[in-house]
């Protein structure tokens, strides 16, 4: 992997995650478990915005393996914002560091 794509994927949890929960948390996340919230983001979510985003600020094509350490990274950006009880996830932290119970409506 490239040196710039390294110091992107350094980038904290909310560069990654915040525009994304806002528009999705609450049609598919609230009121799930984290086991289902993993299969959805492994198994449905769809990386290309992503994937877009990235190659547009670095300027260049990626990898195929860059595009699977991209799409891990992202992942876990989602993961690691949420806020669970009893496992399953209720709200999330933004950037500002406040609680967020709902994304955009």
């Amino acid at each position: 992997m490239k040196k710039d794509f390294k110091k992107y994927l350094e980038q904290d949890d909310h560069y990654f995650s915040e525009g994304h929960l806002y528009a999705y948390f609450n049609e598919q996340y609230r009121g799930n478990t984290v086991d289902e919230v993993t299969a959805k983001l492994t198994n449905e979510h769809d990386t290309s915005l992503e994937i877009e985003v990235c190659e547009d600020e670095l300027g260049r094509k990626l990898t195929d393996k860059e595009v699977g350490k991209l799409e891990e990274r992202f992942n876990k950006a989602v993961l690691n914002c949420f806020i669970t009880k009893n496992d399953v996830v209720v709200a999330f932290v933004d950037s500002t560091l406040e609680i967020k119970t709902e994304g955009y409506k």
